[in-house]
């Protein structure tokens, strides 16, 4: 009897993507869950299952099978926290539709708020197809209504929260909305920008720099080429960027390159990037986001893999991004 040419990694239960996108809308609660399995194959782990409609369904779901194993290596004691609706044991994934289940077991590491839709670019690479003919900002008050919410549900206190939008640094109300999560048991404060008007406006430099504490900035900075900024932003952004870069560094306030990748286009500048970050006062590090095609863009680069390594010096391990998916 021959060998199958694989090796079961775990059993799983999973949906089939091709219902899903035969109906988009149905119901959570109408979704087949499906018995399968993770199986490493000529390299790859595959995510496989059985589908009534559609027989055998094959993704790709990691590139590698020795660093997965290791990630799920990684374990920590589980923080309490409280259900949104105590009670709540309806089944994974439709129990979130009533927010965590009483069966949550990770708590919130980084609350992401997003405050503003409108933003002041047009990115042919955009993970949330955002653009300056969207104008709407959240109202302060609700932002602030759902931090003390998730407050309460982790016991009084916030490791991690995110301002993103569109480009949150455009809300009319971003200095009193900066005092007032300041005043709350938040760790760290992160401001996720382009950058634009921190190169510009002094204004918005000098309240980042009053919380400078507790608040940080995570600034997108896709590489050092032009065909970088071209490619992801739709111009040559890079004296903004670096300007940006710059002006942060002077005020002593602690930022994050990140940097979206593709493949061909400037994952070979990861290197780049992670040699600006070591060099430049109060960079705390970098961060590496996969390409998502969405939006203006129709054409795709191919995934992302595991990458050999693609600098010089001071910096030996291998550096790796994830593959693509519909973020």
């Amino acid at each position: 009897m021959d060998l199958r040419g694989d090796s079961i990694h775990r059993y799983v239960n999973a949906f089939c993507p091709r219902c899903h996108d035969e109906e988009p809308d149905r119901p959570l609660s109408s979704v087949a869950r499906l018995s399968g399995w993770l199986a490493v194959r000529d390299g790859l782990v595959w995510l496989e299952r059985g589908c009534r409609s559609h027989g055998l369904v094959r993704t790709l779901y990691d590139e590698d099978p020795e660093i997965l194993a290791y990630l799920e290596e990684w374990t920590a004691p589980t923080k309490a926290h409280i259900p949104d609706t105590p009670g709540n044991f309806d089944p994974i994934p439709s129990a979130y539709l009533r927010g965590l289940p009483q069966m949550q077991t990770q708590h919130t590491c980084i609350l992401l708020e997003d405050i503003a839709e409108t933003c002041n670019l047009r990115c042919p690479t955009c993970f949330a197809d955002s653009s300056p003919d969207l104008r709407h900002v959240v109202a302060i008050g609700d932002v602030l209504a759902n931090v003390d919410q998730r407050l309460e549900r982790e016991n009084g206190r916030l490791d991690v929260l995110m301002l993103s939008g569109g480009e949150p640094s455009l809300h009319p109300q971003l200095p009193e909305l900066l005092a007032e999560l300041s005043a709350r048991p938040i760790t760290r404060i992160l401001l996720n920008t382009n950058g634009i008007r921190v190169a510009q406006d002094d204004g918005l430099l000098d309240v980042l720099t009053e919380h400078r504490e507790r608040a940080e900035v995570y600034l997108q900075y896709d590489g050092l080429s032009q065909a970088a900024h071209r490619y992801h932003r739709g111009g040559d952004l890079r004296r903004i960027k670096q300007d940006a870069l710059r002006r942060l560094s002077e005020r002593e306030i602690f930022t994050t390159l990140v940097m979206t990748a593709a493949l061909g286009v400037n994952d070979h500048e990861i290197g780049d990037v992670v040699r600006l970050a070591l060099r430049t006062p109060y960079a705390g590090g970098s961060a590496f986001s996969p390409s998502s095609v969405r939006g203006v863009r129709d054409s795709s680069t191919p995934t992302i893999g595991s990458r050999t390594p693609v600098c010089s010096g001071g910096w030996g391990h291998r550096p790796t991004i994830w593959s693509r998916g519909g973020i």
